[in-house]
């Protein structure tokens, strides 16, 4: 889980930016138009371990929305936590996505399934528990399309579109976003519970 800020507002940030400097001096920017940083790397392996850090919450009362990263099927754990540390906003989930071998290119991504019915599959289940999570209030799809068969500027070439790399879309994954979308008031207002198929899961290759 990674946890990052931004802000573009002087006066939301005037009391929140010589804490944060001061307690990441190297980790932390600001200029004209905002403060921008992350938490030290170190404090990222920290969590990986164990996920009890309070330095990792810093400065949460100066946001309107708190937003993780989560590559897990089920976000639940981890907007847990970040509810249980004390953070009383709405959690914005910042990326998650998974790839398969059946189509397309040759890496999954940070999590990988067997075929594209469980990345449909995965996207019902993820979704559909982070509305129906108290804080829950959205989670990004990282990304749009496909990755360059060649790689990005660091070499990933994943299979974590929604279309592939001719704009085509994965129908079984556009499917359950339809699915997903007509049934989200439903879920979040307790009318509904969340899909509760799990996705098959298999090692994750990258490059």
């Amino acid at each position: 889980m990674r946890i990052s800020f931004a802000f573009e507002t002087e006066n939301a940030i005037s009391g929140l930016i010589p804490k944060l400097q001061e307690a990441y001096p190297s980790n932390t920017k600001s200029d004209q138009t905002g403060i921008y940083g992350s938490v030290p790397d170190e404090m990222e392996e920290a969590q990986t371990e164990k996920a009890d850090n309070p330095d990792m919450m810093v400065g949460w009362e100066y946001f309107d929305v708190f937003s993780i990263n989560c590559y897990d099927f089920d976000p639940s754990t981890d907007m847990d936590f970040v509810k249980n540390a004390g953070v009383d906003l709405p959690i914005l989930l910042g990326e998650y996505h998974c790839g398969a071998l059946d189509r397309g290119l040759p890496a999954t991504g940070l999590k990988g399934v067997k075929n594209q019915k469980e990345r449909a599959r995965m996207w019902r289940y993820y979704v559909e528990h982070a509305v129906a999570h108290p804080c829950g209030v959205g989670a990004h799809w990282f990304q749009y399309n496909d990755q360059f068969c060649l790689g990005r500027f660091d070499g990933e070439n994943y299979q974590i579109g929604m279309v592939d790399v001719c704009m085509q879309p994965y129908p079984e994954l556009l499917d359950a976003v339809k699915k997903s979308s007509e049934a989200l008031y439903a879920v979040k207002n307790g009318e509904q519970k969340p899909f509760d198929e799990e996705p098959v899961s298999i090692p994750m290759i990258g490059y």
